[in-house]
């Protein structure tokens, strides 16, 4: 497993910082150049994958009529093109791989004409693909040979990161510039930690305030123990019930802020405004809080409620539509894999009206935190009941069922 740590580039002087940000401003117009020639020289907008699929690009593909100014070395410019191959790859990936499931799926000895032609559907919904979008305050990713950990001879400073060859020899002698750059860094928790469970990989995400150094984790073996299951919700932000009985919810933090109240909160926000922003990592610093307040001792499985696209297709409030789902999952994955847990996804359809104690599924069972069974009149805590069907052992239904949720169904 791949973890990052941020490390904000302070105590600089200010040549340093001035040739830094002149770098960046030069690198994304490089990287600009570099996705518009290679997405209009391939007509990636109409490009046949059947024949040629990216998956066998290798490196740089050539363009002829691609000139760049040489302001940038040869190595900053190899970064900037392997940086720009990998954008587009991740964006054209998807349909990449449709078109080679598709193939061997046509080149069986008998060939499934539905699932053929369910493919070629959803090829046809995703054939407009969009060329990706860099920003002024896109990263530059940098491999070890420009960017690197050297050694440290300062006395205040817990490690000296250089920079080097990064201007051509011309515009370097003309404009009297540098091609080394050392920034010095202090270190913090969370790379000391990442520091002492993985190896630091040899490419970097660099901008003029920060850069990541990334760790390669390896991921403990699953211990032995009990199994548990998450819900997520909005009253409590993590509900885990686990076999013995034993529940742990999410409780507000130090300072009586809820995710229901970060929520509420950012609501009345302006998308794209400080504060806006400053409620977005609020809500993060809260659930990884409550994330970390968990107790995995003697728990070798999680089961998870699958959310995936939850908006999508919905006119949903702004409330709603704040929901962290995939910042809770993301967490989750990093604490799992670190405690050695595993963590598994499961459908959430219909578990949270169906009745953990006699099974019983219907709409009318459950009223925002309170769960009223309408078969045998159980009552618990809505998140509490949604976690326990998740823990327990019931074939999953599909999305097509014909059973009612107005007359209700049992589950068992």
């Amino acid at each position: 497993m791949i973890l990052s740590s941020k490390i904000k580039i302070t105590d600089q002087n200010t040549n340093k910082i001035d040739q830094l940000e002149m770098l960046h401003v030069e690198y994304v117009r490089v990287l600009r150049l570099l996705i518009d020639s290679y997405w209009d020289y391939y007509n990636l907008d109409h490009y046949d994958y059947k024949k040629h699929g990216l998956r066998k690009w290798k490196y740089y593909p050539s363009i002829p009529t691609l000139k760049l100014d040489p302001i940038l070395s040869a190595r900053m410019i190899k970064c900037a093109k392997t940086q720009a191959i990998g954008m587009i790859k991740g964006v054209t990936s998807k349909l990449d791989k449709l078109f080679y499931v598709l193939e061997l799926e046509q080149n069986k000895p008998v060939p499934n004409k539905d699932k053929i032609a369910s493919l070629q559907r959803v090829i046809q919904k995703k054939r407009k693909i969009t060329k990706p979008y860099v920003s002024d305050k896109t990263p530059m990713e940098l491999d070890s040979i420009v960017f690197k950990k050297v050694d440290n001879k300062t006395k205040s400073f817990d490690s000296v990161y250089q920079l080097q060859c990064i201007w051509s020899k011309d515009y370097k002698k003309k404009n009297k510039l540098t091609n080394k750059i050392n920034l010095v860094v202090k270190s913090h928790r969370h790379n000391n930690k990442l520091a002492g469970l993985g190896k630091e990989m040899t490419s970097f995400l660099v901008t003029p305030t920060h850069f990541n150094i990334r760790y390669d984790i390896k991921t403990p073996k699953v211990k032995k123990g009990i199994t548990a299951a998450i819900d997520q919700g909005i009253s409590y932000c993590i509900t885990m019930v686990d076999e013995t009985g034993n529940i742990q919810q999410s409780v507000p933090c130090n300072h009586k802020h809820t995710l229901k109240s970060i929520l509420s909160k950012m609501k009345r926000k302006k998308k794209g405004s400080n504060n806006f922003s400053n409620c977005q990592d609020h809500r993060t610093n809260y659930v990884n809080w409550a994330i970390n307040q968990l107790d995995l001792t003697g728990i070798k499985e999680i089961r998870l409620e699958g959310l995936r696209d939850m908006t999508r297709g919905r006119r949903t409030n702004r409330f709603l539509s704040s929901f962290p789902y995939v910042e809770i999952r993301t967490k989750l994955q990093k604490v799992c894999a670190l405690s050695g847990v595993r963590l598994v996804e499961q459908s959430s359809m219909y578990r949270s009206q169906r009745c953990s104690s006699c099974g019983f599924v219907r709409k009318d069972n459950r009223k925002g935190d309170v769960f009223c069974c309408k078969g045998c009149g159980h009552t618990e805590q809505a998140d509490v009941n949604a976690a326990k069907n998740h823990l327990a052992n019931i074939t999953e239904i599909n999305s097509y069922n014909p059973l009612s949720r107005t007359t209700g169904f049992y589950w068992n």
